[in-house]
């Protein structure tokens, strides 16, 4: 058990794979822990990632460690939980050929998209979708086959990760800039028409967008000036260069 040089880089992530003999092993499960107290403790650009590779050990560490689950208690609508879980979640969307026509799946990924949290979608399509549900895109889609086994949960929980961390060091690194103009927008994701009604429901109206590189083709930068010219995309690489 050795301990973690937090100090090593400008931000520190530990994922922590837990199996059930894992949780079995109180010394272990007293580690993790005192990781996680000591990353929260270090504020933003520390973080402690446990993952559950098996459904026992979710019960096994009841209580013992940070990890949040979210159910649906009987009698609390289910908007209610949606809304009130899904700012501090990550979202694996799982595309069927009947996702579209749930109006629950469709409001989670609106809801996701408009708190621009990480997400990954899984292509389970078996014959067809007659309306793609379009707030599905702009994100890492991997095309899985529920029937073949679970070769591919490997490569799911890689990419999700990936994702989770990519949204982590972005934050880290806008953060020096987000309370220096109210008019900029910082997007972990490259940016799309359903930013700007997230930025009108929070007041935040017309701001100038940063995004990672590289930047959007000429095609999607149409779109935003045709329905809104004020609106400016920017890729942080050319906003901070502007700001210099």
């Amino acid at each position: 058990m050795l301990p973690i040089d937090w100090d090593a880089s400008g931000a520190t992530s530990v994922v922590v794979l837990m199996d059930r003999f894992f949780a079995a092993q109180g010394a272990w499960v007293d580690y993790v822990r005192e990781l996680a107290e000591e990353a929260d403790a270090r504020g933003f650009a520390c973080r402690v990632f446990p993952v559950a590779m098996e459904s026992e050990v979710l019960n096994a560490l009841d209580g013992q460690l940070p990890i949040q689950v979210v159910s649906v208690p009987p009698g609390v609508p289910f908007s209610e939980v949606i809304y009130d879980a899904i700012p501090d979640s990550v979202m694996v969307a799982c595309y069927s050929d009947s996702y579209s026509s749930s109006q629950w799946c469709r409001r989670e990924v609106v809801e996701a998209k408009r708190h621009g949290i990480p997400m990954i979608v899984l292509d389970c399509l078996q014959d067809m979708d007659p309306r793609m549900f379009p707030y599905l895109g702009n994100v890492p889609v991997i095309r899985v086959d529920p029937e073949q086994g679970c070769p591919w949960a490997e490569r799911v929980v890689t990419v999700l990760l990936e994702e989770v961390f990519r949204d982590l060091l972005w934050k880290c690194r806008v953060a020096p800039f987000e309370h220096e103009d109210a008019g900029v927008a910082f997007t972990s994701r490259k940016p799309e028409l359903c930013l700007l009604a997230a930025f009108s429901r929070s007041g935040r109206t017309r701001p100038s967008v940063v995004y990672p590189g590289p930047s959007i083709g000429a095609e999607e930068e149409r779109l935003f000036a045709d329905i809104d010219p004020s609106v400016q995309l920017h890729t942080l690489d050319d906003w901070t260069r502007r700001h210099a």
